[in-house]
């Protein structure tokens, strides 16, 4: 490498202390230059720097090993805070991490930084593949739901039929009660006439099954 591995991991501690002493959450560029004025480091040096560490980045994303690569690129923020193939490497590092574990948090942060790039740069459309992918999956968390509630609404219409059926029944003893008593049917015809509506209702039942399926 063209630059030093000793400086260029001063410049990070360097880095490091001064933004832990700041409010805002980044290093401007004139904090970054006053770096590396002080530590006596090349610019050139650390351009070259900055794009081995996205090169790795990519590399380790690519790969699935997506810790290493949000390493990679946290470090090049660190050199450049406003990078936006940077931040967007970051948002789908934390998305690939997301797919494989479901953890909101890896969630949260590939949604903030791919946002955070699309404010830096508007043309960068995989930063806006990674928030359609994940706001996508936000809005399908709703679907269980109605096919809950489509269940439901069978279950009630299947009770419905049951009782339908049941009244039925109900109303088909009455009357043959009512027509031996009147007719003084006798005690083997009545027991025929009830297995006959037995095996009627049997066939209604199976009838209606079939249409409500």
């Amino acid at each position: 490498m063209a630059y030093s591995d000793q400086d260029l991991e001063k410049y990070l501690i360097k880095a490091q202390e001064v933004l832990n002493s700041k409010t805002e959450d980044y290093l401007s560029e004139e904090d970054l230059q006053d770096i590396a004025q002080k530590l006596g480091l090349n610019i050139q040096e650390l351009a070259k720097a900055k794009k081995d560490y996205l090169i790795r980045g990519h590399n380790h994303r690519r790969a699935g090993n997506y810790n290493d690569a949000i390493k990679e690129y946290e470090q090049l923020l660190l050199l450049a805070p406003n990078n936006d193939k940077g931040l967007c490497g970051l948002a789908q590092a934390y998305a690939g991490k997301w797919r494989e574990q479901r953890k909101k948090v890896d969630k949260e942060k590939a949604l903030a930084y791919a946002y955070n790039c699309t404010e830096i740069n508007p043309n960068l459309k995989q930063a806006y593949h990674v928030i359609n992918e994940l706001k996508s999956s936000q809005s399908r968390k709703g679907h269980p739901k109605k096919t809950l509630s489509k269940k439901k609404g069978e279950t009630n219409s299947n009770r419905s039929t049951l009782i339908f059926i049941a009244g039925i029944v109900v109303y088909v003893v009455a009357l043959i009660f009512l027509v031996v008593n009147v007719l003084n049917m006798p005690t083997h015809l009545f027991i025929i006439s009830v297995l006959g509506l037995v095996f009627t209702l049997l066939l209604f039942i199976i009838w209606l099954r079939r249409r409500f399926d």
